[in-house]
C-alpha cells in the first residue's frame, strides 16, 4: 500500500493536534488536580490516586491500564480507531511524565480553582481530541465497548457510574468527602468547557409557539429580532380548532425580548422552549462548516 504526501500531510496534523490536546489535558491534571488532591474521572483519576500512594508515575500508568482496552478495543472497534487512540495516549504520556514531572511547575492553592481550572484545560484538550476523530482512551474506549453489548445504555450514564466509584476512591484515599466533591467540581467544568467547543458559540434556544395571532409574532420575528420563522397548520387534540404552531430558532438574548412580546400579543399563546447546542444553516454558522 503506497503512502501518499496527502495522508503523511494528514497524519503529521493529527499528531500536532494529539501533542496540543495532550498538553491541556496534562496543565488540567499534572499542574491543578493531582497536586491538590483531586481525582478526575475515570482511568486517569485511578492514575492520580496511585500516584498519590506509590509515587507512581501517572502517564504511565494511564498508558498501561488503557492497554487491555486498547486490544478489546481492536477486535471490536477497529484498527483505525485503536491506532490514533494510542497515538493520542503516548503524546499523553510523555508530556506527563517528561515534561511536567518537575516538582516546581504545579499549583499549590485553593482547590476550588484547581478544580475549575483543570476541569477548563482538561475539557478544552478533550475536545480537541474529539475533533480530529481521536479519543484520549480510558472511560471512552468502556463506554464504546459497554454499548456495543447494552445499547440502550447511553454515554452519560455509564461516565456516571464510573466517575462515581473513582470518586468515592477518592474520597477514601484522601480520607477527605471534598477530595469527591472538587472532583465533582472538576468533570462539571471539564463537561461544560468540552460541550461548548464541540458544538460551537452557535447556541441557542428553539422555540415552538402554538398561537391563534402567528403573522403578528412573525412579523415581530422578522423585524425586530432579524431572524425568521416557520408556521404550520395544527389542529388541538381536546378541542379540535386550528391553530398555528410557529417554529423558529434565536440566540439566547433574543429569546427574552421573543417571549416577552407572545406574553404581550397572544396571552393564551403557548410556548415550549428548549435548549439548541448548535445552530447550523442562514444566519448562524455556515451547514458546510
Amino acid at each position: 500500500m503506497q503512502i501518499t504526501r496527502a495522508q503523511v500531510k494528514q497524519e503529521g496534523l493529527n499528531t500536532v493536534y494529539d501533542l496540543i490536546a495532550s498538553f491541556g489535558w496534562m496543565v488540567g491534571v499534572s499542574l491543578f488536580a493531582a497536586p491538590n488532591g483531586i481525582a478526575p474521572g475515570g482511568i486517569w483519576g485511578i492514575s492520580v490516586l496511585l500516584n498519590y500512594l506509590f509515587r507512581l508515575p501517572i502517564g504511565t500508568m494511564s498508558l498501561l491500564f488503557n492497554v487491555p482496552l486498547l486490544i478489546l478495543a481492536y477486535r471490536v472497534l477497529g484498527r483505525t480507531f485503536v491506532v490514533r487512540t494510542l497515538r493520542t495516549l503516548l503524546c499523553y504520556t510523555i508530556l506527563t511524565d517528561v515534561i511536567f514531572a518537575n516538582p516546581s511547575m504545579i499549583y499549590r492553592g485553593d482547590p476550588l480553582l484547581a478544580a475549575l481550572y483543570g476541569g477548563i484545560f482538561s475539557g478544552a484538550g478533550t475536545a480537541l481530541i474529539f475533533m480530529h476523530g481521536s479519543t484520549s482512551g480510558g472511560t471512552d474506549i468502556v463506554n464504546r465497548l459497554i454499548q456495543r453489548k447494552y445499547p440502550h445504555l447511553s454515554a452519560g450514564q455509564i461516565s456516571m457510574v464510573l466517575n462515581a466509584v473513582v470518586m468515592c476512591l477518592a474520597a477514601i484515599v484522601y480520607r477527605n468527602i471534598n477530595a469527591a466533591l472538587y472532583g465533582l467540581i472538576y468533570s462539571f467544568s471539564s463537561s461544560r468547557v468540552m460541550d461548548t467547543i464541540l458544538n460551537g458559540i452557535d447556541m441557542g434556544k428553539c422555540v415552538l409557539v402554538v398561537t391563534r395571532r402567528p403573522q403578528e409574532i412573525s412579523r415581530h420575528i422578522i423585524e425586530e429580532l432579524h431572524r425568521s420563522a416557520t408556521i404550520l397548520d395544527g389542529k388541538g387534540a381536546y378541542l379540535q380548532d386550528e391553530v398555528s404552531v410557529l417554529m423558529c430558532v434565536v440566540r439566547k438574548p433574543q429569546f427574552y425580548r421573543l417571549k416577552k412580546f407572545v406574553a404581550q400579543c397572544d396571552p393564551g399563546a403557548f410556548v415550549v422552549i428548549t435548549d439548541a447546542t448548535q445552530i447550523i444553516g442562514r444566519g448562524f454558522r455556515p451547514i458546510d462548516a
